[in-house]
């Protein structure tokens, strides 16, 4: 497959409702770089979305939780 034909096709899969999302979630205590680092691997991966999103207080309550253990 021609390069130009892989891009074409790849972007009109991104742009479809069903293509792959990922939100990414960090706390407070989430170092910038870690963010990049993850942010790179995603694409990388040629995730469809990429979306950074807060957490609820919900979760933050249980990776309080699941932190103490």
């Amino acid at each position: 497959m021609a390069d130009t034909t892989y891009t074409r096709e790849l972007e009109q899969l991104k742009g479809k409702p069903e293509a792959l999302k990922v939100l990414v979630k960090t706390d407070d205590k989430a170092l910038c770089k870690n963010f990049i680092d993850l942010i790179d691997e995603v694409k990388i991966a040629e995730i469809g979305v990429i979306a950074p999103v807060p957490m609820l207080p919900a979760e933050l309550k249980l990776l309080e939780t699941e932190l103490k253990k």
